[in-house]
């Protein structure tokens, strides 16, 4: 259940075709907002979003800032803090960024926390741990894929 405040964006959940083969869509992280403290977006994989949430843009600095703008493979990586998750490779002069549960930007540091809803009034995401669960259930069979991450219209860098 989403808190007052919040915004839900919850999928609709297709069971027939989880139980076929994976089929490799495209995943959209688009970037809502960029404020200073936080980045704010939706990633989006098939019929399926989820909010997210990462550190601000402070000019790609390790575990200070969220990533660049661009193209990404995933791949599917077993973090020991963590446990199953996927890593975004290939980002210039970064590393270790994983998807991961997490509420506020003060539980990443440059990784990306997928929730079910934002809480606009601290900027904080929910039911993290089950749209994580929800994100690795859309990805089963799957090693690899690629992301594309990209502002909405009008998202401007601080």
């Amino acid at each position: 259940m989403a808190a007052r405040g919040a915004t839900s964006t919850t999928g609709v959940f297709n069971e027939e075709a989880q139980s076929k083969a994976p089929v490799l869509m495209s995943m959209l992280l688009t970037r809502r907002a960029y404020l200073p403290h936080v980045t704010i977006g939706v990633l989006t994989f098939g019929h399926r979003t989820w909010m997210t949430l990462e550190p601000p843009w402070k000019n790609n600095q390790a575990n200070v800032s969220c990533i660049p703008d661009g193209q990404y493979e995933l791949r599917r990586n077993q973090s020991p803090r963590f446990g199953e998750t996927f890593e975004i490779c290939g980002v210039p002069k970064r590393e270790a960024i994983l998807f991961h549960a997490g509420n506020t930007a003060k539980d990443t540091q440059g990784c990306v926390l997928l929730g079910t809803w934002l809480s606009e009034d601290n900027y904080a995401i929910g039911s993290s741990k089950i749209a994580i669960r929800e994100f690795m259930e859309c990805l089963t069979g799957v090693d690899k894929h690629h992301i594309s991450i990209a502002p909405f219209a009008g998202a401007k860098l601080p």
